[in-house]
């Protein structure tokens, strides 16, 4: 992502919205082994303060749902802090956001990775306004 142009995306409503900041890591970051389920419920209920660690200033995160059978998860999470200049509330000078989504693997150019999810995010509902 050498290109800045490649760091903009657009989303459902149509906000054009800058990657700031993305960290990915294994699901199971930090464990060596244990139960599917186990792991699974720990690392699901520690996401969002997770999110906020790893991207500092975050006011708001959105965390997909995670689409997996049973105790089974993927592989891959990716941490994104995103940036809107124009805000939800007209008063507002921005907007942010840390969205927490998941993948099966690396095999697209991240912006690729990326796009669909950022294509079906309401940014209205999940973003949190800023002021400079």
């Amino acid at each position: 992502m050498t290109n800045r142009d490649e760091r903009w995306f657009r989303t459902a409503c149509g906000r054009n919205i800058l990657l700031n900041a993305i960290h990915i890591r294994s699901f199971d970051h930090g464990f060596l082994e244990g139960r599917a389920e186990l792991i699974r419920k720990k690392v699901l209920g520690e996401l969002a303060d997770t999110a906020r660690e790893l991207i500092r200033g975050t006011s708001a995160v959105f965390i997909e749902s995670l689409d997996c059978p049973g105790d089974s998860y993927p592989p891959l999470t990716f941490f994104c802090g995103f940036t809107c200049y124009n805000a939800v509330d007209p008063s507002a000078d921005c907007s942010s956001l840390t969205a927490v989504w998941f993948a099966k693997d690396l095999n697209l150019p991240i912006p690729e990775i990326l796009r669909p999810h950022v294509a079906a995010l309401d940014w209205a509902e999940h973003a949190a306004d800023g002021y400079w």
